[in-house]
């Protein structure tokens, strides 16, 4: 498993990869955790997955928590009772019920991951027991609790008749005294009420319990995950305290109680003759009354103790703290003074940004959250890696739904200098539809990939139409990817007039088939175009409504050198009230070059649709046939729908920034673990060394490569461990 370390330095954020390791510097400026909140001077998001180990070094952190319990439920067969001692749980263990034995594992409600627990409260009004230190005084939990909108609150009458409900939903017990009198807390209880209004009321006390808090706006409702945070410091003489939090992701975090300077735990008198009094036993779902329609549902429970309970380490939605509506809790397995040592849980965070916080012992946190990126993490991969063989990568964060691939071609299945083939079975995968006036042919002269490339020659006596078409479903969003060149010695469109015009690809709406070449005048957009000397666009139109500017200085000139391959690709989204995005990559000798990337702009309008693409769109005619005026393609690929951006892709560098080739995979199936795609081995040779990257639908894409070597099988693959032991000085 690859493990990352964010180390802190006063200065700024040092990257140092080294095989599949990547190692992470970042500076938290902390004080004194002991009474200020930590500081975060935040570099570039740092990638990481699901599973992955993290060490945070730092100043001043203390001494963290002892986690005695974390279930997220996951190793659990869905039906099976919980269950009990060791191994029960992911750390520590459940040791009992408390009243009941109804509690399986279930997957039709879960708030992470595939599971949770489900408690069947209309047979019996207890839950789950867990153990905790003999002479615990301190203790914090966070747990995530379900009540579907058609089941009642426990012990409720019915729909309208709360008056019954009483959910003492966390319950901490000194168990291990016999005397009957001994202290314990709920944690909180919800109680109902009849209307009209229903309402509950919330109440921290206990049967034996030295305080009595209650507020009457818990903010929980049925249908809706809540959060339950709670942390209590047992004393008897005047220095407890005790704090509750609720959050929901509609309401967000709210601090339901914050009491300090009380008692919380019962002292010794005449009744309670066995003090002192500890919290040793957590019940989870500690009594709930049972009710003709009752069912709770739990996931992600954690719960530590000792003096330094509090301090823990999460990931939150949000740059603040205190606006975060989802967060996740990081169970630790090391704690110093200078490091903290957690494995990533990804909770139910889709990928994409997030935030990641350190709370000390006094309850301090970053107030401005570290900013991190969730991306996709490929565990196995199982094939041949190999032109035209099917793979399957299993891993997570791939997300549910993949693309479409509407088209892909290599050019291999057509004869040197025949035109290209149009109709069924024209293209690798799709299909030609139409040629324009001047078509465009196989030819084996250069190749990117195999030893076939479409090629077109312009032709003095046609303006523009040396093409071809690919009919589309009506999309508003897809991906498209080629290789593209123009030999050494010819001239691009237009060269030898002194007004270069290539529309390279071009996509519009109602095109009139049958006319080698019709604009429509009404949504088309080309990507990319030279328009004059050096004047190159990433996309332009007619009539788009999205024209970003030209490109004609810096990294991205020129676009193309001649007798180069070039590889292109692109996503566009439309969208017609700023909601749609338009991302273009080319691939340069340092490199994947992310030449415009734009979200939230209009790119189509209203009620509009595509329905052809145009390969080689308009070519502006030569003045002679010498020079030559030829244009190469190879590895055309065209993906739609919704997750048009999700692709597989092989690279020869570890990274896929640092790629310099790239070879695109057609997918076949794909789900948020597994993905089977088919192997299109470009220019890769056997033997080679290349890295396999999954991309999900929103453009994240795993950290590190997954090594893969061409012409070799593999079967349940799993990458190489991350080296251990290493520093930065």
């Amino acid at each position: 498993m690859k493990k990352t370390f964010l180390k802190i330095y006063p200065m700024k954020l040092h990257q140092y990869l080294t095989g599949v390791f990547f190692l992470f510097t970042i500076f938290f400026m902390l004080p004194n955790l002991s009474s200020a909140a930590p500081s975060v001077i935040s570099p570039t998001p740092v990638n990481v997955s699901d599973g992955q180990d993290i060490t945070i070094s730092g100043l001043a952190f203390g001494t963290g928590p002892n986690v005695a319990l974390f279930d997220d439920f996951e190793s659990g067969n869905v039906g099976q009772t919980l269950k009990i001692g060791s191994g029960s749980a992911s750390l520590g263990q459940w040791d009992g019920f408390d009243g009941g034995l109804n509690l399986q594992y279930n997957d039709v409600y879960k708030r992470n991951g595939n599971k949770s627990l489900w408690i069947d409260n209309t047979t019996n009004d207890g839950g789950a027991r867990s153990n905790l230190a003999t002479t615990n005084l301190e203790t914090f939990f966070s747990f995530w609790a379900y009540v579907p909108s058609d089941k009642w609150w426990p012990g409720a009458n019915s729909e309208t008749d709360w008056g019954m409900a009483n959910w003492k939903i966390a319950w901490l017990k000194d168990d291990n005294n016999s005397n009957a009198g001994s202290s314990d807390l709920y944690f909180p209880a919800y109680l109902g009420h009849t209307g009209p209004p229903t309402y509950l009321t919330a109440v921290v006390s206990g049967n034996n319990a030295p305080l009595d808090a209650s507020y009457n706006n818990p903010i929980i409702k049925r249908g809706e995950w809540f959060n339950l945070s709670g942390w209590v410091k047992g004393r008897t003489d005047g220095t407890g305290e005790i704090k509750l939090s609720e959050m929901t992701a509609s309401a967000g975090i709210v601090k339901q109680v914050d009491l300090n300077s009380v008692n919380t735990i019962q002292a010794a008198d005449a009744t309670h003759t066995a003090a002192p009094y500890y919290f040793n036993t957590f019940i989870l779902n500690g009594f709930a009354r049972t009710g003709a329609n009752d069912a709770v549902y739990f996931d992600d429970v954690y719960v530590a103790t000792g003096v330094n309970a509090q301090a823990r380490v999460e990931i939150g939605n949000a740059a603040t703290y205190s606006s975060s509506t989802n967060l996740t809790i990081l169970p630790t397995t090391s704690w110093s003074a200078n490091s903290i040592t957690t494995k990533v849980r990804q909770g139910s965070f889709p990928n994409g940004q997030a935030y990641l916080y350190v709370t000390d012992a006094s309850g301090n946190v970053n107030t401005t959250g570290y900013s991190i990126n969730f991306v996709p993490t490929i565990a196995t991969v199982s094939g041949t890696i190999g032109d035209g063989q099917s793979v399957t990568i299993a891993g997570s964060g791939f997300g549910a739904t993949g693309p479409e691939v509407l088209f892909f071609d290599n050019f291999e299945n057509g004869t040197v200098g025949q035109n290209i083939n149009t109709g069924a079975g024209s293209a690798t995968i799709g299909e030609w539809n139409l040629l324009g006036v001047v078509s465009p042919k196989y030819t084996d002269l250069f190749s990117q990939s195999g030893s076939k490339a479409f090629m077109a020659t312009s032709d003095p006596l046609v303006e523009g139409n040396d093409n071809g078409l690919i009919l589309l479903p009506s999309i508003t969003e897809l991906a498209v990817s080629f290789w593209v060149m123009v030999p050494a010695g010819d001239n691009v469109p237009g060269e030898d007039g002194g007004i270069p015009n290539w529309k390279v690809t071009w996509f519009d709406t109602d095109k009139t088939w049958g006319t080698p070449y019709q604009y429509a005048g009404d949504d088309d957009v080309v990507v990319p175009a030279l328009l004059g000397l050096n004047n190159w666009y990433p996309t332009t139109g007619n009539m788009s409504p999205y024209q970003p500017a030209e490109y004609t200085t810096g990294p991205n000139v020129p676009f193309l050198t001649k007798g180069q391959w070039k590889r292109v690709w692109y996503w566009f989204k439309g969208g017609s009230n700023l909601d749609g995005a338009f991302k273009f990559w080319k691939l340069d000798n340092g490199g994947v070059n992310a030449v415009i990337g734009q979200d939230n702009v209009t790119t189509m309008l209203a009620g509009n649709h595509w329905n052809y693409m145009s390969i080689n769109a308009y070519t502006r005619q030569p003045l002679s046939s010498s020079p030559l005026q030829r244009q190469l393609f190879d590895d055309l690929y065209i993906a739609t729908g919704s997750s048009a951006q999700a692709r597989v892709e092989i690279g020869n560098a570890a990274t896929y920034a640092t790629s310099t080739n790239l070879t695109l995979a057609t997918v076949n199936s794909w789900s948020d673990v597994a993905v089977s795609a088919t192997v299109r081995q470009g220019s890769f040779t056997n033997g080679q060394t290349a890295y396999l990257y999954v991309f999900d639908k929103d453009g994240n894409v795993n950290a590190m490569g997954f090594p893969v070597t061409f012409g070799s099988a593999v079967g349940d693959v799993t990458p190489p461990s991350a080296p251990s032991g290493l520093s930065v000085l």
